[in-house]
């Protein structure tokens, strides 16, 4: 019984990866059909349902595993992930706050509480968290990218820059951080290069809306 489930169990696994969260869903059902109360099954599970936005399914899945452990770590996490989904902030913060007192190093939470904190327009705390995820992250792509939105949303462009170059140097191909650079170019009043961004990143994704949006703004205005 046990080699079974390790194998229904790992197969389950294995589909998560290649980001097959429905098939995945079945595996963990049949691994839980050997053992009901498998707290990992029952956590990817809520996982899975998460990724496929299934938030109600997802939220009953990891609260089943937060009431055998209240203090597991991956479940706490995924539940502020599955109230950010539901626009639930300050929900979202108290189970950010719950995973950041287990560990403080916690760099997706730290991450996370940053977003959340920006969402409800408490930027300059946003910023302060960004930072200590990038202490221990220093190339999180995405980190960088939503600090840089932030200090843009402070009117800190110069900034705002910096960070969006630093993203764009681990990964050339990222669209949304040179849409965001070329905004930020356009409000320091440097509108050739503002434009020469916005072409880049039409060039990598000709449906850019954002992009063709802000390029076209600019072309009616200079």
């Amino acid at each position: 019984n046990s080699d079974y489930f390790d194998a229904i169990y790992g197969k389950g696994i294995q589909l998560t990866t290649l980001s097959k969260h429905l098939e995945a869903i079945a595996y963990f059902d049949k691994a839980l059909s050997i053992y009901p109360k498998n707290a990992q099954s029952i956590l990817n599970k809520g996982i899975s349902f998460y990724q496929v936005g299934n938030y109600t399914e997802s939220q009953l899945n990891l609260d089943l595993v937060l009431q055998e452990n209240p203090n597991h770590i991956l479940a706490l996490y995924h539940k502020s992930l599955v109230l950010f989904a539901l626009h639930k902030y300050e929900d979202a913060l108290g189970y950010c706050d719950r995973v950041l007192q287990i560990d403080p190093n916690y760099s997706d939470a730290l991450y996370h509480k940053a977003k959340t904190l920006f969402e409800i327009g408490l930027t300059n705390d946003a910023v302060s968290y960004f930072d200590k995820a990038l202490s221990i992250n220093p190339t999180n792509v995405s980190t960088l990218y939503n600090k840089g939105v932030a200090l843009a949303w402070l009117g800190k462009h110069d900034e705002a820059i910096v960070l969006y170059d630093k993203a764009l140097s681990i990964n050339p191909q990222f669209t949304n951080a040179l849409c965001d650079k070329g905004i930020s170019l356009q409000a320091l009043g440097d509108y050739n290069a503002s434009l020469v961004t916005y072409e880049n990143a039409i060039k990598l994704d000709p449906q850019f809306i954002d992009a063709i949006y802000n390029e076209g703004l600019l072309l009616s205005s200079v």
